[in-house]
C-alpha cells in the first residue's frame, strides 16, 4: 500500500458523518463515496467543488485517478 498522498479537485456532491460523495466529472450519476477517516476536505475552489487530500491507493481503488 502506498502511503503517498494526492490533491484532487472534485465535485461534493453529498455529506453523511462518516462519508464525502463526491466525483471528478461534476455528474452526480458518478458518485462514489470517501470516508472521513480516510481523507481530508480543504478549500473550496467554487461552488460545490473541493479540494481533497486522499491516499493515492483510495483514489485509485475509487478510479479517481
Amino acid at each position: 500500500m502506498s502511503a503517498e498522498l494526492l490533491d484532487l479537485t472534485l465535485s461534493q456532491h453529498a455529506e453523511t458523518d462518516r462519508a464525502y460523495g463526491v466525483s471528478d466529472t461534476g455528474d452526480r450519476a458518478d458518485i462514489v463515496w470517501l470516508p472521513k477517516s480516510q481523507v481530508e476536505r480543504g478549500a473550496r475552489k467554487s461552488a460545490g467543488i473541493y479540494e481533497f487530500t486522499v491516499p493515492e491507493w483510495l483514489a485509485l481503488d475509487k478510479g479517481l485517478i
